[in-house]
């Protein structure tokens, strides 16, 4: 049975690897996890220790607070339901500490219950703000970048990775590339297709926009993928050529600006 355990949690740390890729903005973070279950500690260490983050345990809230009364951490991952004192009750000391800079320390709550009775629960008692078990890596470390910089405002991704991490299997490099191809021979269409519709050449617009097609799809910039293929349809056989301008005009827009976050994200 023990085998069979440890099968599924290999399957578990395969699946976050194949899946989620993120790359650490935040610097090398001391986190306090306080975790009973031995697989979730697993899962979590290695997901943090991916990012360069040290990574003390807790097995218990109890110990939480003592590891904190004792040691810097600049950030708690903290499971709500635990034995000898639970999460709300390990917060609630910590709270109440003297220490101004231990009594503040951002903690999120890492939990298999997301009631909004209970999600208002976490934030009354200090909580800076949860995560449902089972999570994924890169919305992990969205609500971590969140409450570490709380004054700094998320950009909404236009993209979605998913699909080439997918393909590359953990292959780093060939996401590397294929983002770097993106970025290079995209935005030649990209202008093709505006001068295209400039010009009044509807044909060319949409033999353009059926060339973006497929790299807006695998990178999945979905916001605009219905615009692309409009474009594509109306330019191919001449119809509703009066709406193709705005449509070019707003996919260039937005598959930019995706263009500017790769670049910032994989610079």
């Amino acid at each position: 049975m023990l085998h069979v355990i440890w099968a599924a949690c290999f399957v578990i740390l395969i699946d976050f690897y194949i899946h989620t890729m993120v790359t650490n903005t935040l610097g090398s973070l001391r986190v306090l996890l306080a975790e009973d279950n031995e697989i979730n500690r697993l899962i979590a260490t290695t997901v943090l220790n991916r990012w360069g983050f040290t990574t003390v345990m807790a097995a218990d809230g109890a110990e939480a607070v003592k590891q904190l009364q004792a040691n810097h951490f600049d950030l708690i991952l903290m499971d709500i339901q635990m034995p000898n004192k639970d999460g709300i009750e390990a917060t609630q000391d910590i709270r109440a500490m003297d220490d101004d800079v231990k009594k503040n320390v951002p903690i999120i709550a890492l939990t298999a219950n997301a009631q909004l009775n209970l999600q208002e629960r976490y934030a009354d008692v200090g909580m800076n703000g949860y995560m449902s078990k089972p999570f994924r890596e890169e919305d992990l470390y969205n609500l971590i970048t969140k409450v570490m910089n709380p004054s700094m405002e998320t950009e909404e991704k236009l993209y979605n990775l998913s699909m080439i991490e997918e393909m590359a299997a953990g292959d780093e490099g060939f996401i590397k590339v294929l983002i770097e191809t993106f970025v290079s021979s995209v935005p030649p269409i990209v202008e093709s297709m505006v001068a295209a519709a400039a010009a009044s050449d509807w044909k060319k617009a949409g033999l353009d926009a059926h060339s973006l097609k497929s790299n807006v799809s695998t990178l999945q910039i979905n916001s605009i993928l219905s615009e692309i293929k409009l474009i594509e349809q109306y330019g191919k056989y001449n119809t509703n050529i009066d709406e193709i301008p705005a449509l070019v005009q707003k996919a260039s827009t937005t598959i930019t600006a995706a263009i500017q976050q790769l670049e910032k994200a994989y610079s």
